[in-house]
């Protein structure tokens, strides 16, 4: 019993490494709209303006409990004075405002959960005070499409034998995870529902996606 034990434990743990890959890539684009806003866009080999691009840089943002690594663009002053760091308006609210984090997680989760990936970085953006006017369609697109490929991965190629519903709270949003175990004992995140685990229908849209993404319904599985 002790392997089961493991992943009861454990779902949580699976769940954020997802979430930190996709939140990384959000978050980032975000940083990157606001520090357009601040210095406009990049252009190389071309300065405009007061404040140049400086490269990029280490940084923390804190999703609810939740620690997040990423990069974000660095922005000095020109001429005297030079080197003079430059903040970045929607990196600085983050880091002072913990509401705004939580606020974030609750729309990236409940975007992925109802598959409406276009709306995450426009809301995300207009949470920290980043105009949606600024999101090209070219960079939406991108991000929508980045989002779709991340939570909507087949999985022929994995033997899985053990899948594992639970479902948890972020903020106001209720998600249920399906959890897949394979035959290494590497543990996967098929898949996520907005709603209660005790609403049949919703459980049964998740299987029946699962099923369509390649953990096939003919052959025993543990559930």
């Amino acid at each position: 019993m002790l392997p089961f034990l493991d992943l009861l434990c454990t779902t949580e743990q699976a769940l954020d490494e997802l979430i930190d890959v996709a939140g990384k890539a959000a978050i980032e684009a975000v940083l990157l709209l606001s520090a357009e806003q601040v210095a406009g866009p990049k252009q190389p080999g071309k300065t405009r303006g007061a404040i140049t691009w400086h490269g990029r840089q280490a940084g923390v943002v804190s999703l609810s409990e939740r620690k997040l690594r990423i990069e974000k663009p660095r922005l000095r002053k020109k001429g005297r004075g030079t080197g003079t760091e430059v903040p970045i308006p929607a990196y600085e609210a983050m880091a002072l405002n913990s509401r705004l984090t939580s606020r974030i997680l609750e729309i990236l989760m409940k975007g992925v959960s109802t598959r409406n990936y276009k709306q995450i970085l426009p809301a995300m953006a207009e949470t920290v005070g980043v105009s949606k006017s600024q999101i090209s369609r070219e960079f939406a697109a991108a991000s929508e499409a980045q989002m779709k490929a991340l939570w909507e991965r087949r999985f022929e190629d994995k033997d899985i034998l053990v899948v594992y519903l639970d479902g948890i709270q972020f903020g106001d949003c209720h998600v249920i995870v399906a959890l897949g175990v394979d035959s290494g004992g590497f543990k996967h995140v098929l898949g996520l529902r907005e709603g209660s685990s005790e609403n049949s229908r919703v459980v049964k849209d998740l299987l029946c996606d699962l099923v369509e993404r390649g953990v096939t319904a003919d052959r025993p599985r543990l559930f």
